[in-house]
């Protein structure tokens, strides 16, 4: 199971020392946000902090665009040194389009989508995105508890992406929300807080990574 630990809720005076502690800890990736105050109701992220992370963390580091427009963070993100870049689908009307501008640049391309979109939307495009990514509580919404409805959307994404296709869950995921049935239907998670604020991160990080999944990693 790939552990991507996300820095948005890390003290914006300590980012670099969280890095380095989730580098350290055994993380897969460092997950990094951007939100544009629009499509999301506060202003996060920035190329300029995805450059600094690349050149401090030897592991990747993954954009999630939250934002009204993604295209024009393809080329700045790519130079910067971005493994991965994830658009939502409610803001991507031609995702083929965003996916040929990540692979030219030499990144992974990720569809995301918000808890409230159905599943059904991803039948279009699943062969788009080299992975799919469920949001499974509100971006910036009140506490970070996983939505109660994410195992039937996770097993439901499944079941309609089928085996070979990786997928994300991104939104209060600890080590009491991922359960094994969840676990058995995803390859890939986004964590923060609970890795941050735990004393024993590496632990942590192991335990949630322990997961088989069923899609390409």
């Amino acid at each position: 199971m790939r552990v991507a630990v996300s820095l948005a809720s890390a003290d914006p005076l300590r980012i670099a020392e969280a890095a380095e502690r989730a580098a350290t800890a055994g993380a897969s990736a460092l997950h990094v946000d951007f939100g544009d105050g629009r499509f999301v109701p506060w202003l996060g992220g920035g190329v300029e902090l995805v450059a600094a992370l690349v050149r401090l963390a030897a592991i990747p580091v993954d954009v999630h665009l939250m934002v009204e427009e993604p295209e024009p963070y393809f080329a700045p993100l790519a130079a910067a040194g971005a493994t991965s870049v994830v658009a939502h689908i409610e803001r991507a009307p031609y995702p083929w389009r965003l996916r040929a501008l990540a692979h030219r640049s030499g990144m992974q391309f990720g569809l995301a989508l918000n808890p409230a979109t159905p599943i059904s939307d991803l039948e279009p495009v699943i062969s788009c995105a080299d992975y799919l990514v469920l949001l499974t509580t509100e971006p910036d919404g009140a506490g970070e508890l996983m939505l109660p409805n994410t195992l039937e959307r996770v097993q439901a994404a499944r079941a309609l992406i089928g085996p070979d296709r990786a997928l994300e869950i991104d939104g209060g995921v600890t080590g009491e929300s991922l359960t094994w049935p969840m676990r058995a239907a995803v390859d890939r998670l986004v964590v923060g807080r609970a890795v941050l604020d735990s004393a024993e991160p590496a632990i942590l990080i192991a335990h949630l990574a322990s997961g088989n999944g069923v899609g390409v990693r």
